[in-house]
């Protein structure tokens, strides 16, 4: 909806930008242990989603600015279950029915976002 930004940290964290007052409103520092790599808005604006070398992607409702769902290295033995490295990139498909999730072991992990949110 171009009211916010998110940015992506080697610190760990992640941040919200109001882009009208180009201010920082959050800036979520316990979702992810290691770099995060990667965030994303849902299509309805709704959802922050970041990915993390730590392994996991977090979604985050933007409105409560809470944690509403985190997944992690779910399936290290069946790739095509969950991801075995950490997480490079996330995106919503444009209809924001599937999420992808592009990993450092050169695996990508299609979400049916129905299962998520």
């Amino acid at each position: 909806n171009g009211k916010y930004l998110a940015t992506a940290s080697r610190d760990n964290t992640c941040s919200l930008i109001d882009v009208e007052k180009q201010t920082r409103i959050e800036c979520f520092n316990s979702l992810h242990t290691d770099y995060v790599r990667t965030v994303c808005f849902s299509r309805n604006s709704r959802y922050l989603v970041t990915g993390s070398w730590d392994s996991s992607i977090c979604i985050v409702d933007i409105e409560s600015r809470k944690l509403i769902k985190r997944l992690e290295n779910v399936n290290t033995e069946a790739p095509r279950d969950g991801w075995k490295e950490g997480v490079n990139s996330v995106a919503f498909s444009a209809d924001g029915k599937h999420l992808a999730v592009g990993c450092k072991d050169k695996t990508v992990k299609i979400i049916n976002t129905e299962e998520l949110l």
